[in-house]
This record gives structure tokens, sequence and C-alpha cells, in this order.
């Protein structure tokens, strides 16, 4: 299963890749915007509907976020069960908020979808890798903070 995070940036494009991740049966997670160093990228894929929350302050501020007739899932209360909302963002904005249950679906379903999920939905997440190594890191994080690396950087280390 592929699971994307969004910490930081100030462009769109990790929308991108939250997209692919969320078609392929992922999970996508993103910081919150008020405590993220840059919290355009965040926003954008919060804005887009393809985050999924960690419940309490973080699936509240996704839902305020939401543009008109998106919807976030919420699959998990990690942060908090707890959720301080009103009804207005649901009638005003038409957007969603789906619970995701795997606790009571039933085991042979289960199953069958964590065998899709290694066969069939299996993603190859190859494209959006990006080999650094030290000498190419500094450059590579400037990328990131403008906002223009799309994907992942994963550092080898020489030696």
């Amino acid at each position: 299963q592929a699971v994307g995070v969004i910490l930081s940036g100030t462009g769109s494009d990790g929308t991108l890749g939250m997209r692919a991740i969320k078609g392929a049966g992922g999970v996508a997670m993103v910081q919150s915007p008020d405590t993220s160093l840059y919290s355009g990228m965040p926003q954008a894929a919060i804005d887009a509907g393809v985050v999924d929350t960690v419940g309490g302050d973080i699936l509240f501020n996704a839902v305020k976020s939401l543009n008109y007739g998106c919807s976030v899932a919420a699959c998990g209360l990690v942060a908090s069960p707890t959720f301080a909302a009103n009804v207005l963002p649901f009638i005003l904005r038409n957007v969603n908020l789906l619970g995701i249950d795997s606790v009571q679906l039933p085991l042979q379903e289960k199953a069958a979808i964590w065998q899709r999920l290694g066969s069939e939905w299996l993603m190859d997440l190859g494209a959006l890798e990006e080999v650094l190594t030290l000498e190419t890191l500094s450059e590579a994080i400037d990328r990131i903070l403008a906002g223009q690396m799309v994907g992942r950087g994963v550092v080898h280390l020489q030696g």
C-alpha cells in the first residue's frame, strides 16, 4: 500500500502525487498548514480533497478548507476522536465527510483487498523517486523549498 505525506512546500504539485497514490488505493496525509513552514503545498492537497486525516483538529481544519463539492475521508483518530465542527460547511459548500471502517469489514473482504493491493493495484512509485547524493542534496532542498520538486528524493550515501 502506498502512503504519501506532505509536510511543507510552496507549490501545488504534491497534489498530483497524492491523487496518484489515492487512485491506487493508498493513503495520503498532510501536515497542518498552520504548523507547516511553507503552507502552500499542504493546503493545495487539502483543497483538492485528496487527504486522509488523523482526526481531531486536523480533521476539523481539513473540512473547513475543502473546496466546493469535495470530500475528506476520515480513516483514523490518532490525534483525537473529537470533531469540533458544525453543519455549515456541509450545507453551504456541499462538502462530505466520509468514514472509513475496516474493523467491521469481514475478514474475507479484507483479504481480497490486500490481495489486490499487492497485485493489480500495486503502484510503481519508482517514477516519483529521484536519487540524490550528498553533493546534490543542497540543490534538491532548494527545489523542495521552492515547490519545484515532484515525488520523493532518496539520498544514497557514498562510501
